[in-house]
C-alpha cells in the first residue's frame, strides 16, 4: 500500500476493540475466522508487514494468501470487466461503479486491501435491457441460473415492473450485479430515489487519477461525492448496519473528504432521500467501531428523533456488534433494516406494499406469482437473515 497509514488507524482500532472482547493478548491467529472483523485480514497482513503488529510466521502466511489472492482476483475480474465496459461504451451505455470496484483505487489505493465478490455497475433505466442483452452476448449467465433463464420477456414489461437489479457470472468467475435502482423494489416506498437527478449529479472521471486501477481509469463517470457518501450509508442500513466492509468504506471516505466538502448539502441530500434515521446510524457506529472522524454536530443535526433511535437500539447497538453478542437485530437484519426508516408511517407503507405487491409486478416475478408463493418467498429471506 502506497500509505500504510491511511488505514491503518480505522482498522487498528476496530481490531483492539474486538480483540479485548475475544480475550487476546497480541495474538491474531483468530482475526482470519471472525465473524465481526474477519474482513480485514488483508490489512492486517499489510500492517504486520509494515511494523504496526506483530504476528507469528503461520499467522503471517495466511494472512499473505488472502493478500495475494485478493490481488489476483482483481487483476482476472479487471481484465474482463475491461471487456464489459468497453461493449458498453461502443453502444453509448454510460455506466457508474458503486462500492468496491469504485474504491479500489480511490480510497484503498492498493488491490489487495479490499476483498470483492462481485462488482456493481449502476446503469440508466432506458439502458437496462440494452446492458442485460449485452451481458448475454458476451457469455454471462443470469445468477441464480433458475430465476431468469429467458430475458424475451423484459423487453415488452413494463419498466414500472423492472427488478432493480439482476446478477450475471462468466466462466472465468466475475460476478456483476447491474444495477438500475441503487435499492430493491420491497424498500421503494421509504426512500424515494430520484435516479434521473442523481444522473445528472454524476461527475465525468476519465481526468481523475485517484480513479485509476493497474495503471488504467476504467470508469467514465462516476457518483457525486455528495450521492456516495449517502448510498454507502444507505446500503449500509440495508445490510442492518451488519457489512464491515462498508462501515470501513464510509470511515475512509470520511477521512478524505473532497476539497470544498459542504456538510449542508450532505444533510440536504439526507433529507431527500429520507434517510436520516439511517445516515445517523451509519455514521455514528462507524465513530464508535473506528473513531470516524465527525464533526461537531452533524449527529446531532442527523438526529431522526427519540422513537427512531429506539426502534434500533431495541433490536441492535454498535456494542451488540462488536461483542457479536446475539440479539434480534442480528438474527433477522430486515427487522433492521424496517428500524431504519425514518417514519413510522413509512415503515407502516411498505410493510403494506410488501405484504400487497402489484398484481402486474407478482405476474411477472418467479417467486410472487401467487399471494401464497409471494408470502413464503418474504418468510424465507427474513429466515435466512438477508
Amino acid at each position: 500500500m502506497n500509505n500504510p497509514s491511511d488505514i491503518q488507524s480505522p482498522v487498528l482500532y476496530w481490531l483492539n476493540q474486538r480483540a479485548r472482547h475475544v480475550q487476546s493478548a497480541g495474538n491474531w491467529d483468530w482475526v482470519l475466522q471472525d465473524p465481526v472483523v474477519g474482513r480485514f485480514a488483508a490489512v492486517l497482513f499489510v500492517l504486520g508487514r509494515g511494523g504496526a503488529v506483530s504476528l507469528s510466521e503461520r499467522t503471517r502466511h495466511e494472512l499473505a494468501q488472502v493478500y495475494w489472492g485478493n490481488k489476483a482476483r482483481w487483476l482476472v475480474m479487471e481484465n474482463q470487466l475491461k471487456k464489459v465496459l468497453s461493449a458498453f461504451r461502443r453502444q453509448g451505455l454510460s455506466v457508474i461503479p458503486l462500492k468496491g470496484a469504485a474504491f479500489l483505487g480511490a480510497l484503498y489505493r492498493d488491490i489487495g486491501l479490499r476483498s470483492m465478490s462481485d462488482v456493481d455497475l449502476l446503469v440508466q433505466p432506458e439502458n437496462f435491457v440494452s446492458a442485460v442483452n449485452i451481458l448475454r452476448q458476451l457469455g454471462f449467465r443470469p445468477c441464480p441460473k433458475d430465476d431468469y433463464e429467458n430475458f424475451t420477456w423484459l423487453e415488452n414489461l413494463p419498466k414500472a415492473y423492472w427488478p432493480k437489479e439482476l446478477s450475471f457470472d462468466d466462466q472465468h468467475g466475475l460476478v456483476i450485479e447491474l444495477h438500475q435502482h441503487l435499492i430493491n423494489a420491497w424498500f421503494l416506498p421509504a426512500f424515494p430515489l430520484n435516479m434521473d437527478a442523481l444522473w445528472e449529479r454524476s461527475l465525468l472521471s476519465n481526468t481523475d487519477p485517484t480513479l485509476k486501477t493497474s495503471g488504467e481509469n476504467l470508469w467514465d463517470r462516476r457518483l457525486s461525492p455528495y450521492d456516495t457518501l449517502a448510498y454507502l450509508c444507505l446500503h449500509l442500513a440495508l445490510h442492518g448496519l451488519q457489512f464491515p466492509q462498508t462501515c470501513l468504506d464510509i470511515d475512509l471516505s470520511l477521512r478524505r473528504l473532497p476539497q470544498g466538502w459542504d456538510w449542508e448539502r450532505f444533510l440536504e441530500r439526507a433529507g431527500q432521500w429520507q434517510i436520516r434515521s439511517a445516515a445517523y446510524h451509519a455514521l455514528s457506529f462507524c465513530r464508535d467501531f473506528m473513531a470516524t472522524p465527525l464533526p461537531d454536530g452533524i449527529l446531532e443535526r442527523l438526529d431522526p428523533g427519540w422513537l427512531a433511535r429506539l426502534r434500533v437500539s431495541l433490536l441492535l447497538s454498535s456494542g451488540s456488534i462488536l461483542a457479536d453478542r446475539p440479539s434480534l437485530g442480528k438474527r433477522y437484519p430486515t427487522l433492521v433494516k424496517l428500524a431504519l426508516m425514518d417514519r413510522l408511517p413509512l415503515i407502516f407503507l411498505t410493510l403494506l406494499k410488501l405484504a400487497f405487491p402489484d398484481k402486474a409486478w407478482r405476474a411477472h416475478n418467479p417467486s410472487g406469482r401467487s399471494l401464497l408463493s409471494h408470502w413464503l418467498h418474504v418468510l424465507h429471506v427474513v429466515k435466512r437473515g438477508d
